[in-house]
């Protein structure tokens, strides 16, 4: 796949300074240097260290991507966007996102590169970038490439990458918004994380939508990513989520499993500089 980016400064700069400047990380770059006369400015094939004028353009291919040891799953997959760079989906509840020791031939992995080939893609490995729990629904950002991938994980790094979830916890909240600012480690290899003062910092916002006589609905803002997070963070107050057996939440025919929706995604393409923003309605 060939990319162009633009030197948008006043000076001239390095092919690489333009290529960092523009998000690829030092480990990608290290990758395109190793494909011979990878780099071209105004058609002419230049080197690494070639200055680039300002608001000229540098082209470069991609290195073509593919994990011979991931299994392709044809089974559905509900895509909510795609263009060259991004494919955005709805997960459903019961599927994996990434191959582990219990299933490696049909997670959410699995699928996106069968349906890469069902397309004929040239890349086939998907870059999982919001990964959920497998009894976790909603949108998952996918990266189709390296580059895109990289630009990704900066924002994850940042906090830029917004997402938004549907939670039902037990009970009632005594405040209508809060921000649950507690560590979250792990003991030993227990599945099942905890409130622990050696654990990383984790910080959970909510804001009550709606109060019933057994169970509220919240809609939650993680500013961090630990694994479980708001099932631990809620669990920890004493208001489980519904269905959440794993942290004690209470099971029903209704609430087989945990009620959690990540229902909206918003994050900045680099491409078109303009935010891309995702919303799912509630399911919960």
């Amino acid at each position: 796949m060939q990319i162009s980016l633009t030197n948008p400064t006043q000076q001239p700069l390095t092919v690489k300074k333009v290529l960092t400047q523009q998000g690829v990380s030092h480990r990608l770059y290290h990758k395109l240097k190793q494909i011979p006369a990878n780099f071209v400015v105004n058609h002419h094939r230049v080197p690494a260290d070639y200055l680039v004028n300002p608001q000229a353009t540098v082209c470069f291919e991609l290195p073509t991507e593919n994990n011979p040891d991931l299994t392709a799953s044809f089974q559905p997959l509900n895509c909510v966007y795609e263009d060259d760079h991004w494919l955005v989906v709805d997960k459903p509840v019961g599927l994996s996102s990434v191959p582990g020791p219990s299933n490696r031939i049909d997670t959410l992995t699995n699928r996106v590169k069968g349906y890469w080939l069902q397309q004929g893609s040239e890349n086939l490995v998907p870059h999982i970038i919001t990964r959920l729990d497998r009894d976790t629904q909603g949108l998952v950002l996918i990266a189709k490439h390296l580059l895109a991938n990289s630009w990704a994980q900066q924002q994850l790094a940042q906090q830029q990458i917004k997402k938004y979830y549907y939670a039902r916890v037990a009970g009632q909240l005594s405040t209508s918004h809060g921000l649950l600012d507690q560590p979250i480690g792990r003991q030993g290899q227990q599945i099942a994380r905890q409130i622990m003062a050696e654990g990383q910092p984790a910080l959970t916002e909510y804001w009550v939508l709606q109060t019933q006589a057994t169970d509220t609905l919240v809609k939650v803002q993680l500013h961090t990513g630990r694994t479980h997070q708001i099932r631990v963070h809620f669990a920890a107050t004493g208001h489980p989520l519904l269905g959440d057996q794993l942290y004690g939440g209470p099971v029903s025919s209704t609430y087989p499993h945990q009620a959690l929706e990540a229902y909206y995604l918003s994050f900045f393409d680099p491409i078109t500089q303009k935010p891309l923003t995702f919303t799912l309605p509630l399911r919960i």
